[in-house]
Parts: C-alpha cells; sequence; structure tokens
C-alpha cells in the first residue's frame, strides 16, 4: 500500500497526516517530512496518525524521538487523532505517551482543589510538606520531624536538636 504524507507549515505549527502503512519502508520519508517541518520553524506538530493501517515500534520510536527533540526547542509532537490499531501498538511497545491525551472542557477547569492556607502548613523539609492535624492550634501543636544527623564520633549531639534539661 502507497503512504501518503500531507502537511502543512504555519510556525510555529505544523500539521501533517498520514494515511497508509509506517514501517521500515517508510520511516525514512516520514523522518525527511518531520525534519523539514522543524526546519521551517515548526516548534509544535499536529499529527494525524487516524487512517494509518499499520505501525511498527521503529516508527513510534522515530516520533518519540522527534517530540524529544522539539520539546528541547519549546514546542513538541501530539497525535490529534489515531486508530485503534496504532493505539494498541503504542501501548504494547511502551509508546503510550505519544497517544492523544485527552483536553480539558471548562466543565474541568471549573474543578477546585482545596489547599491548606500558609498558615495551616508545616515545612518539614524543602522538599516535603505536612499538613497540621485536623483541630491542632498554636505552637507546638504540630509533630514535627527533622533529619537525625549522624556525625560518626559515638553519638554527638544534633545540633539543631535543642538541649534536653
Amino acid at each position: 500500500m502507497q503512504t501518503d504524507f500531507e502537511f502543512t507549515c504555519q510556525p510555529p505549527l505544523g500539521r501533517l497526516r498520514i494515511v497508509g502503512d509506517l514501517d521500515a519502508n517508510t520511516v525514512d520519508h516520514l523522518t525527511d517530512v518531520l525534519e523539514c517541518l522543524a526546519l521551517r520553524g515548526c516548534t509544535r506538530v499536529e499529527v494525524d496518525v487516524e487512517e494509518v493501517t499499520y505501525i511498527d515500534t521503529r516508527t513510534l520510536h522515530v516520533l518519540h524521538e522527534v517530540h524529544r527533540r522539539l520539546v528541547i526547542r519549546g514546542g513538541g509532537l501530539s497525535l490529534v487523532s489515531t486508530g485503534s490499531y496504532h493505539e494498541l501498538v503504542a501501548r504494547h511497545a511502551g509508546y503510550g505517551a505519544l497517544l492523544p491525551q485527552p483536553r480539558l472542557t471548562a466543565q474541568d477547569a471549573s474543578v477546585t482543589m482545596s489547599v491548606p492556607a500558609p498558615e495551616e502548613r508545616i515545612w518539614a523539609h524543602e522538599s516535603t510538606v505536612i499538613e497540621r492535624p485536623a483541630g491542632a492550634r498554636g505552637a507546638g501543636a504540630e509533630q514535627r520531624e527533622r533529619p537525625r544527623r549522624h556525625h560518626g564520633d559515638g553519638g554527638a549531639a544534633d545540633p539543631l536538636e535543642h538541649p534536653r534539661v
């Protein structure tokens, strides 16, 4: 089966529609088309593979590598329309990231998260937030855990630890 590549380029967006098989015989042509879009200034590329009848893992790897290079340039490659065959192969080959991502609707955007006010947070470590127990108020109401430092000198006291009287 003949494979057709139809593309448009309006930097920074490029669009590519593929019809036919994507295999060892077409991967070089696909690579050339994607490089052409990049050279023309397209840092975001939308690919429609809904009418692809066969795709191999080498082609999935090429799409993944092009996406990685475009991300470095501030863009990316996204599949905007896929067929069930492509989705099956991509999932089984470990390229699920190449599948179309669900788009947020206005209803999805209205969902809110409850985040405690800054005074309700306890910063125990720069990358960890421990929530204050419900109903706990005032100084000392929370439990803080400090990492213990081992000095290797037979148990010298931790300089951050308060002396015990």
